[in-house]
């Protein structure tokens, strides 16, 4: 079980969703979040817990998101991979000088996974920088197309895209619909 660990600043954050729904046509599922609990039929191969109450140590295959804008220092994990999905200094420096291997999200050059168009029923995601997936396989810089099912905040598909990534989850894009 690789377990999914959201802390975010956004009280209306829907990331937790997004990425279950993502998730669940390619493997059994649990959510634990601010109102819902919801799990597939078998024991499940993720576990996505949002919450910004941890203070538990993770496995080494452990995903860490990181999104909106946060009062206090996040709990950082000592192992695992970090998804940094927010432009707060704060959280950027306590992921930085943990030493935890990150990838940032957002709408600045800089960032690992970024966006290069946007319509209102689709994204182009682009990965700008190489990263390793959890299997050890090298994931090329490349642009995603991914449709929508309706307007979606970017800040929130670009985590969703990002654990994608790290799953080698890169053909399956073509038949998500967020």
């Amino acid at each position: 079980m690789i377990p999914i660990v959201i802390q975010s600043g956004d009280p209306e954050c829907r990331l937790s969703t997004a990425l279950w729904r993502a998730l669940r046509p390619f493997h059994s599922t649990a959510l634990i979040a601010r109102e819902r609990i919801a799990a597939s039929s078998s024991p499940p191969d993720f576990l996505i817990v949002e919450g910004d109450f941890f203070r538990v140590e993770l496995p080494g295959n452990a995903i860490a998101i990181y999104t909106g804008s946060m009062d206090r220092p996040p709990a950082i994990p000592k192992h695992g991979i970090a998804v940094v999905a927010t432009a707060s200094p704060q959280v950027r420096k306590a992921v930085a000088q943990s030493g935890l291997p990150a990838i940032t999200c957002g709408l600045s050059a800089k960032d690992t996974i970024t966006l290069s168009s946007s319509t209102a029923d689709s994204l182009l995601i682009s990965l700008q920088r190489g990263i390793t997936s959890f299997s050890g396989a090298p994931v090329e810089p490349v642009e995603i197309p991914l449709t929508l099912s309706c307007p979606r905040n970017p800040l929130l598909v670009l985590p969703v895209a990002a654990v994608l990534l790290l799953l080698d989850h890169l053909p399956q894009f073509a038949q998500l619909s967020l």
